[in-house]
């Protein structure tokens, strides 16, 4: 006797269809919210380690050597009225320019020296770091990070005078920088901008400042751009 056996079919009810359904939604939302949460983390921290090597570069530019050429030079000149009193703060625009050139184009070198020139990569972050555990925080495959600068490198010089003492006011001179980068991941970019005022000089000196003035006058040089590419 031949025996037939018969397979059986899994027959899949309408309820366990709906049940899979659902469980395959809940899935991929849940895995979509992970991957959201874990690709913004990864931003912020990148843009954090971004600022940070912006910061660098910015300080790094204003050099030693920069602020001991311009030690002995007068960047700017004051104009006093027949009282003694300060009424303007005017700039010398050669020595200011080529200042403001000098800061700039090592803003640039510090920011091309910071990348991989073979991949064009600024820094990595740890897999591991998004568990924000000590243990796993240098833990894992690297994550590659650019940086792509965006715009112009822009800086100009701010002077400000202040009362200081009895009949004599305070200049305080400031560089004044500002950069626009595009922090790039796999998946993911974010365009920051980094400004900073850096200290350049200050000097006492007999003169004072106008009351009209509210104690305080401020001046501005015009703005240095040099282009990224």
């Amino acid at each position: 006797m031949r025996m037939h056996l018969k397979k059986r079919r899994k027959v899949f009810t309408k309820g366990k269809v709906i049940f899979i359904l659902l469980f395959l939604g809940l899935f991929f939302y849940l895995f979509y919210i992970l991957s959201e949460n874990i690709g913004y983390y990864y931003l912020s921290y990148s843009e954090r380690e971004a600022r940070k090597i912006i910061d660098t570069s910015m300080s790094e530019a204003v050099s030693d050597n920069i602020l001991e050429d311009i030690k002995d030079k007068d960047l700017y000149s004051v104009m006093k009225n027949a009282s003694g009193e300060i009424e303007m703060v005017d700039y010398d625009p050669y020595l200011v320019n080529v200042f403001l050139r000098d800061v700039t184009d090592n803003i640039v070198n510090a920011l091309e020296e910071k990348e991989d020139d073979s991949q064009n990569i600024s820094f990595y972050i740890p897999l591991g770091s998004a568990l924000q555990n000590p243990i796993f925080n240098n833990r894992g495959p690297k994550i590659p990070v650019r940086m792509e600068s965006i715009g112009s490198v822009l800086t100009n010089i701010n002077t400000k005078v202040t009362e200081y003492g009895i009949n004599n006011c305070l200049i305080e001179m400031y560089v004044h920088i500002e950069i626009r980068e595009k922090v790039i991941l796999p998946v993911i970019s974010k365009t920051i901008t980094v400004k900073n005022d850096l200290p350049v000089s200050h000097k006492i000196i007999k003169g004072t400042v106008p009351s009209y003035y509210g104690g305080s006058i401020s001046k501005g040089s015009n703005i240095y751009s040099i282009p990224m590419e």
